[in-house]
């Protein structure tokens, strides 16, 4: 599985549609090397926002002067050119990092992605097992040859799923708690008819 990394290109998305997310590729890979770095302040890609996940080792990542050791089943979410912010494989690393990411842009999606960091940090935990990492990992098949024609639809689902579930792990009532299920709802009588009205038919089971 990995590494891959499939650009996605969403043939219905148009100028106007700026603020809608719109997915720029998802990928897999495995470092083992401190050569393996990004920095904000020298990329010479386009900005953008990304969620990197730790499936396996552990990986660096810097925020200011604040470092975080991104291990398993941990991810940063950053602006590409944030020239405040790198990651790295740490210098002595024993053991490969081997990750998921994932890349958008979109004007709300990239400003919902910053408040989040404002709000929570960069970091967030994510369970490996969760059913999206089952789907980002899914585009090395649907997309051997590295490329995908999709859809403005799928991959802003796939971006907004990704932030909701994000959002949920930053709050401290969900850390390690199950929501409770809504109470079950009384059913709603049927209408009556107004005075005068033909009956109304039943509908079949």
């Amino acid at each position: 599985m990995i590494p891959f990394h499939v650009a996605v290109h969403s043939l219905d998305w148009k100028p106007e549609m700026t603020a809608f997310p719109n997915l720029l590729g998802v990928g897999g890979q495995s470092v083992s090397s401190p050569a393996y770095r990004w920095r904000g302040a020298t990329r010479r890609d386009s900005p953008h926002i990304l969620f990197q996940l730790t499936l396996e080792g552990c990986g660096v990542f810097m925020q200011g002067r604040r470092r975080y050791d991104v291990r398993p089943g941990f991810g940063f979410l950053c602006q590409s050119h944030n020239p405040g912010i790198s990651y790295h494989y740490p210098r002595g690393g024993g053991a490969p990092w081997t990750f998921l990411y994932l890349c958008f842009v979109g004007r709300s999606a990239m400003a919902m992605a910053e408040d989040l960091v404002r709000q929570h940090g960069p970091i967030y935990a994510l369970d490996t097992s969760d059913a999206l990492i089952s789907r980002m990992k899914g585009y090395a098949d649907f997309a051997p040859e590295g490329s995908l024609v999709s859809s403005v639809a799928d991959g802003a689902d796939l971006v907004v799923t990704l932030l909701h579930k994000l959002l949920i792990s930053a709050q401290p009532a969900s850390r390690g708690k199950k929501t409770p299920p809504p109470p079950p709802q009384k059913p709603l009588p049927p209408p009556r008819n107004p005075p005068g009205a033909p009956p109304q038919p039943r509908t079949p089971h």
